[in-house]
């Protein structure tokens, strides 16, 4: 079962400040203009332009299951569910008026390590480590 970590966080952050956690100022959980949330997606890239409807339409039953080495019906469902969380968010955000304090950056697995180390030189140049 996927979930989204970002999700996560915001739920336990909004946790914390309705339990008057010391750790956060007074502040109302749902001021969402006060949140900062940059979310990495680090994961698969997405299915665009995977599979084709013409070659879909032949599947049948099993072909949902598996084609051509990968599993179609899986894939849509993951992907979906990832796609539902960040329009989510970014609705939620939106909605309060606080849309640029989310953003999301969804990169290739194999890309994920320079976005990684681009982000540590950034914290190390700005005294933030």
């Amino acid at each position: 079962m996927e979930f989204d970590q970002t999700l996560v966080a915001i739920s336990e952050v909004s946790k914390a400040i309705n339990r008057e956690s010391p750790d956060f100022f007074r502040i109302n959980a749902m001021e969402y203009g006060r949140f900062l949330v940059l979310s990495l997606g680090t994961g698969t890239a997405k299915s665009e332009g995977k599979y084709d409807a013409d070659e879909a339409a032949k599947w049948g039953i099993l072909g949902w299951f598996t084609s051509d080495h990968s599993t179609p019906l899986v894939d849509v469902f993951t992907q979906a569910s990832g796609d539902m969380v960040d329009f989510h968010i970014s609705t939620v955000f939106q909605a309060l008026n606080s849309e640029e304090n989310y953003l999301r950056i969804q990169v290739l697995i194999y890309h994920a390590n320079v976005v990684i180390q681009c982000m540590y030189l950034f914290m190390k140049q700005s005294g933030e480590m």
